[in-house]
């Protein structure tokens, strides 16, 4: 049976938190949620998502903040840092705190996040909706 995962979207850019939202239905993802603040994702954890696309600079709690009560919650969670700025050290940061992957928001696109999604499908026990069967 092909699970449907939950998935998180945190973005405080309404246009990035929609086109991310976009991306991830066109693969066929339908268990996606959307919040515009790291404490919207926090007091929702109870949901488990799967995987947490989290922006890193957004007002109040930051993508680091963010990420580390993530983590503290459920170490099983696989969190995406996405940035709008290249930074070696904030990238660096991210991995030490437990992200699994940090991506330049001008880099995603679907190739991208669907390649990411299947990286992280053969690194856990989820399985995402397979919207690209095999000819």
């Amino acid at each position: 049976m092909v699970q449907n995962p939950g998935i998180f979207v945190v973005d405080d850019d309404p246009f990035w938190l929609g086109l991310l939202h976009k991306l991830l239905n066109r693969l066929g993802y339908s268990n996606v949620r959307c919040f515009e603040s790291g404490e919207g994702c926090v007091r929702n954890l109870s949901q488990n998502p799967a995987v947490v696309f989290l922006d890193y600079q957004m007002e109040e709690m930051n993508g680091i903040e963010t990420l580390k009560r993530i983590k503290k919650y459920n170490q099983g969670i696989f969190v995406v840092l996405t940035t709008g700025k290249e930074d070696n050290e904030v990238a660096l940061n991210a991995k030490n705190q437990g992200s699994y992957d940090y991506i330049l928001k001008a880099k995603i696109n679907m190739e991208v996040v669907e390649g990411l999604l299947a990286k992280i499908q053969t690194n856990s026990k989820v399985h995402p909706v397979n919207s690209h069967p095999s000819n």
